[in-house]
């Protein structure tokens, strides 16, 4: 009797978590009518099922780096939900500039632009107010008084300034109602933590369109501010990480409401109310039943996956017009039938040519968006340096696989991970600029590996290592050899089958644009990207071949590396 008590109060708690959780979101209503693109592909997929799988997989990375608790790592997971292909880039080019979505289709005859956080540096009030026709209202607001001629500057803009701690003696209500205004077109928030207890009563009681924000803290806090605004149904378009303050990151969302007014074409959410739900309720379920098994687990996400398409399908939320394509008749698509993938693309590889150029590491990793979803990617070796993200290893083909891992340092735990992952019968070669320690080798014999020895690719060539080992594929390729990647990885994709890469590029964000396009060239695609924060020119990807999608059960989106000219 107890027993069955114990359990009914389980059920209790999981239904009242339900309810309560959903009463407090409310409901994510979303129906993408997406076409698809990628016909080079041999399986085509629906994209409502593509940006399900994106959606997923975000989320699960996300909750996986609040849990780890570095913000850097948590800024790469947060994804974009909302393609805007006319961003702007409003104000400095550096820390103080934000980026704003199509800031011209504001209605000038009647706009209000807040901005949070002065500190008499008004570059991009001045320009945003240039850019909207200089017939907005701009509501200025900082702890300290304003220099006079920051007050002179103000209000040549039609600018009103206010003065108070936000919230605790000014919120943003009292300066809304002390101007006679009761909506926000552009508000902008750079109020050193504030913003957490500042926002939502202004976004709860009155209409905003666009968010720049800030937000400092721990990746917990950045996630909760964020599912602040998700709850009245914000979308991130832009991701901006402040490398002057590792806890600060900007971020520019805007609301579903507004995605008509400026072009903007959703994408699915990565911060997913109702998904959000569910992963709670599996994370409290695994929490209270320790004992559940991989499969179960397995069959848990599946089950999310399942009620994710069915709540997509079932909403009513639908784009009426998409942004308009130059007029050419043989390529114009129905109104209906927006394509996400298209702006997705465009925009994410305008974003990273931009960045390149701009020669900032950390700017750059994150503008390399996903070009496929894995549903299943696991980290294979160690948690932190020295770990890979690999594609659901059980997948290739136990009888005939091969393992190349290039660089060592007497360093095996991948290899002897990834050797545990495929059954045990993969073949390992593995190369190195030196010779390994007789430990190494002993260990290395044991999982079925082969030593090379030479610098790559000066005296040692990766076909050669197939050549003198028999083999003429690579199932998984693993590359950390300290530059040696820019020479020497394509002569072996040129030649030979290769199904993923986990590579670390070194150097100039160019440099890694470089050799990204080099892969691109053999149609490999990214699916994870992992900055290394000891070295802050270097940075880990994983990708995976087009030909090898269908096997390990990869969703592809939009390219976002283009190809080189052929």
């Amino acid at each position: 009797m107890a027993s069955n008590s114990g359990s009914l109060s389980m059920f209790l708690l999981l239904m009242t978590l339900m309810i309560t959780v959903s009463n407090y979101f409310g409901t994510n209503k979303i129906d993408l009518q997406l076409s698809e693109t990628q016909k080079d592909l041999k399986k085509l997929t629906n994209t409502d099922s593509n940006f399900n799988y994106y959606s997923i997989q975000s989320q699960k990375d996300l909750l996986e780096q609040v849990k780890r608790g570095i913000n850097q790592e948590f800024y790469q997971r947060v994804m974009p939900e909302v393609i805007c292909k006319d961003k702007v880039r409003i104000g400095e080019k550096s820390d103080g500039g934000k980026y704003v979505c199509k800031p011209e289709a504001v209605n000038q005859d009647d706009c209000t632009i807040m901005s949070l956080g002065l500190n008499n540096q008004i570059e991009f009030d001045e320009h945003i107010s240039k850019v909207t026709g200089g017939k907005c209202t701009i509501l200025g607001a900082d702890i300290a008084e304003q220099s006079n001629s920051t007050k002179s500057k103000y209000a040549a803009i039609n600018g009103l300034l206010f003065v108070g701690k936000i919230p605790e003696t000014l919120g943003l209500l009292d300066i809304l109602k002390k101007t006679g205004k009761s909506k926000v077109d552009f508000l902008k928030a750079d109020i050193e933590g504030g913003e957490h207890a500042g926002l939502e009563p202004l976004i709860k009681e009155h209409s905003v369109c666009q968010i720049f924000i800030e937000i400092h803290g721990s990746p917990s806090l950045h996630l909760e501010m964020h599912q602040k605004m998700a709850k009245y149904n914000f979308r991130i378009f832009s991701v901006d990480p402040n490398f002057q303050c590792p806890t600060c990151c900007e971020y520019s969302l805007i609301n579903e409401n507004c995605m008509k007014q400026y072009g903007a074409v959703p994408l699915q959410s990565s911060l997913s109310l109702f998904l959000l739900l569910l992963i709670l309720m599996i994370t409290v379920s695994n929490y209270l039943t320790a004992n559940r098994t991989d499969r179960q687990l397995l069959q848990a996400r599946h089950e999310i996956q399942e009620v994710s398409n069915g709540r997509v399908q079932q909403a009513n939320y639908r784009m009426e017009q998409g942004p308009r394509e130059p007029e050419n008749p043989e390529n114009q698509e129905e109104p209906s039938h927006i394509n996400p993938l298209k702006y997705y693309s465009a925009q994410a590889q305008r974003d990273l040519l931009e960045a390149a150029g701009r020669e900032i590491s950390q700017e750059f990793y994150q503008k390399v968006l996903p070009e496929a979803v894995c549903i299943d990617k696991m980290r294979v070796g160690e948690n932190l340096e020295g770990g890979k993200y690999v594609c659901k290893p059980e997948a290739v083909n136990q009888q005939d696989c091969t393992i190349m891992s290039l660089g060592l340092n007497n360093q095996i735990v991948f290899d002897e991970h990834m050797s545990k992952v495929t059954g045990e019968k993969c073949t390992i070669l593995e190369a190195d600029s030196t010779e390994q320690s007789a430990e190494t080798k002993s260990k290395y014999a044991a999982i079925n590996g082969q030593l090379f020895v030479g610098k790559m690719p000066d005296t040692l060539g990766l076909p050669d290592i197939l050549k003198k080992s028999g083999k003429s594929k690579v199932d998984f390729l693993k590359i950390d050899i300290e530059g040696g990647e820019h020479a020497g990885l394509e002569p072996l994709i040129k030649e030979h089958s290769v199904c993923q890469i986990f590579i670390e590029i070194h150097g100039s964000p160019l440099s890694h644009f470089e050799v990204l396009q080099k892969m691109a060239k053999y149609n490999f695609r990214v699916f994870n990207v992992d900055p290394s924060y000891k070295c802050v020119t270097c940075c880990e990807y994983s990708l995976i071949n087009e030909n090898c999608m269908e096997q390990y059960g990869v969703v592809p989106l939009g390219t976002t590396i283009p190809k080189p000219d052929m």
